[in-house]
């Protein structure tokens, strides 16, 4: 089995702040580029927004996508806000489980089945799987 790391995974560290006291946490927040991606283009619409607030991580991603006016059609998200729970696959994003072979066998395809799911089959059509290797 393959075991080099996806070049879609990265891992950040966020800043908590305890308040009332002079600790700061360093938490490790696992990422994917892909998932992220996937959730800022459904997210254009409101049918996304529904799905998209299931798939995020974090309250501020929740929060940037509760704050879009009722009503409001097709808008654009940035991917960098938006901090996902899980992979396309909808499985766990975290260092020992995101690998090359995943990512091409399992994270494009589900990517891809779910933006042409919300419509975007011109996206979905694009994605390669190229991203998967880069590193």
């Amino acid at each position: 089995m393959e075991t080099i790391r996806c070049g879609q995974f990265s891992l950040d560290v966020e800043i908590v702040l305890v308040q009332g006291t002079p600790v700061t946490l360093r938490v490790p927040v696992r990422r994917c580029a892909l998932a992220e991606r996937m959730i800022a283009l459904i997210s254009k619409t409101p049918e996304g927004r529904v799905v998209a607030r299931k798939l995020t991580l974090d309250a501020s991603s929740r929060q940037f996508l509760d704050d879009v006016p009722e009503g409001a059609g097709e808008i654009e998200i940035d991917a960098s806000v938006v901090r996902a729970g899980f992979g396309p696959d909808l499985d766990v994003i975290h260092s020992a489980e995101c690998t090359v072979q995943r990512c091409q066998e399992s994270c494009t395809p589900h990517f891809k089945l779910i933006l042409q799911q919300f419509g975007y089959a011109e996206d979905a059509r694009k994605e390669t799987g190229a991203g998967c290797r880069e590193r």
